[in-house]
């Protein structure tokens, strides 16, 4: 079945420029608009209709500036996204972008609903927000779903798919933190650092946990000395409530370089070691992130990159398809992808 993202592969540009000139909407050059339209006629793409067609209204018109196919009717599906984290910082960053990638795809509008929980989540909480037929899908975001609920969504034909975290019978899209860690603290000591600080937040979430392990299991296997660990909360208030304190207890004479599990840590952290003009400075010791987010590219902040854009694509192909086609998930082979990291170096290490 042909894609609107291969018709915005064919035309060179991206599906949110297809689904406006399918829509008929502005804002689009006619050049752009005239290659979209070619690339549907020579794909045969079918734009589909994702609503219950009104009363006495032909179903089977087809969309606005496209003559050469019909939207084919297809089943009705509600338009309610229920998004799931472990803090709200998640919610804020990663569900816009999943919803725009929804929208493009399906060439519709979608209801947008964040749950915040911390570190639990259980089967009476999803009976109470997860509704079949109001619920079109579920997203978990570094939160694992118990088999309890599984059961549910698989009674009631809700999909779900899971990030950053996995589950045997889930859809799961997932970095390889382990190996992106290690090659963080190799890093550290192939430049000669000798004495690393752990940075998290809060120690009973299940993402931090992982990376924590992991992190201690690096640095026993390269012989690097871990003299402490500290937690805050994730957000840039925490990072600089960890310089400040570690500032204030002495604690950098003990250390030369910091691992902050999350990039979030290490820009609140980089803010009062350098805006702030504090002794040790943050030329005096290296500081590396994980995550690879906007603004460590801001400050050169040397992070781990795990290809979260990439993942939320991703996320966003399989739960189309599988709101076009329902059998799509009993098909694919393919239920967990564990993608590989990768190291970037900047000036802060």
């Amino acid at each position: 079945m042909v894609t609107i993202k291969d018709v915005a592969r064919y035309a060179e540009t991206s599906p949110a420029t297809v689904s406006r000139v399918l829509r008929n909407r502005s804002g689009v050059r006619p050049d752009i608009r005239e290659g979209v339209l070619a690339a549907v006629t020579k794909l045969n793409y079918k734009p589909l209709r994702v609503h219950p067609p009104k009363p006495g209204v032909d179903e089977r018109v087809p969309f606005p500036g496209v003559h050469t196919s019909v939207a084919p009717i297809v089943r009705a599906f509600p338009k309610n996204i229920l998004f799931i984290a472990p803090n709200f910082s998640a919610i804020t960053w990663v569900l816009p972008t999943i919803m725009h990638h929804l929208n493009s795809e399906l060439s519709c509008e979608f209801n947008l609903a964040g749950m915040n929980f911390q570190h639990e989540f259980t089967l009476e909480a999803a009976r109470q927000r997860i509704k079949p037929g109001h619920t079109a899908a579920v997203i978990f975001y570094n939160i694992r779903p118990d088999d309890l609920t599984v059961d549910y969504l698989e009674e009631h034909q809700v999909p779900a798919v899971l990030l950053g975290i996995s589950h045997p019978r889930l859809k799961s899209i997932l970095t390889d933190d382990r190996a992106g860690i290690y090659d963080a603290v190799r890093h550290l000591a192939d430049r000669g650092y000798s004495r690393v600080f752990f940075w998290g937040w809060e120690p009973g979430d299940f993402c931090l946990q992982e990376r924590y392990e992991a992190f201690r299991a690096a640095t026993k296997d390269l012989g690097l000395p871990c003299v402490g660990e500290r937690y805050s909360s994730l957000d840039l208030a925490g990072g600089r409530t960890l310089a400040e304190e570690l500032l204030a207890q002495n604690v950098m004479k003990k250390t030369d370089a910091i691992f902050c599990a999350a990039d979030i840590l290490a820009l609140g952290a980089y803010e009062v070691f350098r805006c702030r003009h504090r002794t040790p400075g943050i030329d005096d010791f290296g500081l590396i992130g994980y995550d690879n987010i906007y603004f460590s590219q801001v400050i050169g902040l040397t992070t781990i990159e795990q290809f979260i854009p990439y993942k939320l694509e991703m996320a966003s192909a399989y739960l189309a398809e599988v709101l076009r086609r329902p059998q799509y998930a009993a098909e694919i082979k393919e239920v967990q992808i564990r993608l590989s990291p990768k190291l970037i170096e900047r000036t802060t290490t």
